[in-house]
């Protein structure tokens, strides 16, 4: 009975090392989810908008359970439209956190996805996301469908995120968290 057992809990850790491993590797293979553009902008069947940019950028911060501010708009992606236009419109802003420690830890996420420029917080909130990262990375999708001047002074200010942790005890600077946008 003894050596039965035995045989049985080695067969049970085989299989979970199994899992773990195509779990780890689903976990590095996984990518933020495609949205049609016709869902974002719901269009019908005659299209006047003008050319449209998708761009995904990757930031991996050191949180430390303090408050970061992310700026998602930056000054080389602005210069190189104040040329061509006057207004940016947002229309899908889509935001992926993903954990840069193992599965399984009680580790809190807040992320909100913010217009800046308002000084009351509540107006500024176009997104958010409170989420448990054990089970692996999270994502939303917010579509704010707002337009803004390009030479606003303060058109940086226009999309932020403000990112905090709970529950982390890591050494000082260490990145806990890549942030997907």
């Amino acid at each position: 009975m003894e050596n039965n057992q035995n045989i049985l809990n080695s067969i049970n850790l085989s299989s979970q090392s199994t899992k773990i491993a195509k779990l780890e590797n689903d976990l590095q293979n996984w990518s933020i989810p495609e949205e049609p553009f016709k869902k974002i902008y719901h269009l019908g069947n005659f299209s006047y908008l003008t050319r449209s940019n998708i761009k995904t950028c990757e930031s991996t911060i050191a949180i430390n359970n303090s408050l970061e501010i992310i700026r998602l708009l930056k000054d080389n992606d602005i210069n190189r439209y104040k040329s061509n236009y006057n207004y940016l419109h947002i229309g899908l802003v889509q935001v992926v956190v993903n954990p840069l420690f193992r599965k399984g830890l009680d580790i809190h996420v807040c992320v909100i996805l913010r217009d800046g420029r308002f000084l009351n917080f509540d107006d500024s909130m176009l997104g958010v996301l409170q989420s448990n990262l054990a089970d692996g990375p999270v994502y939303f999708n917010c579509c704010p469908n707002f337009s803004f001047d390009i030479n606003d002074p303060n058109v940086m200010d226009s999309l932020t995120l403000n990112a905090k942790t709970k529950n982390l005890n890591n050494k000082i600077n260490t990145c806990e968290i890549a942030i997907i946008y």
